[in-house]
């Protein structure tokens, strides 16, 4: 959801204290997928852009200050 004009993603990017890349690189996604999380909107479709499940729970658990491990190969 657009809280004002500051999305969800954009207030847990901010609590993090991470700049795009960060977010990016804890994530596991591209730096322009994060502006487009920021946004709320996929600046190429114009589409609505927010993140899927997965992404949504890993950021969960990084707010919660815990680490992750990658999954064993």
């Amino acid at each position: 959801p657009v809280m004002g004009n500051v999305t969800a993603f954009r207030q847990w990017r901010d609590r993090m204290g991470w700049t795009q890349e960060q977010a990016a690189e804890a994530l596991g996604v591209t730096k322009s997928q994060v502006a487009n999380w920021d946004a709320g909107v996929d600046r190429g479709s114009k589409r609505p852009s927010k993140p899927g499940l997965a992404v949504r729970s890993l950021m969960s658990v990084l707010i919660r200050g815990e680490s992750v491990q990658p999954w064993p190969e």
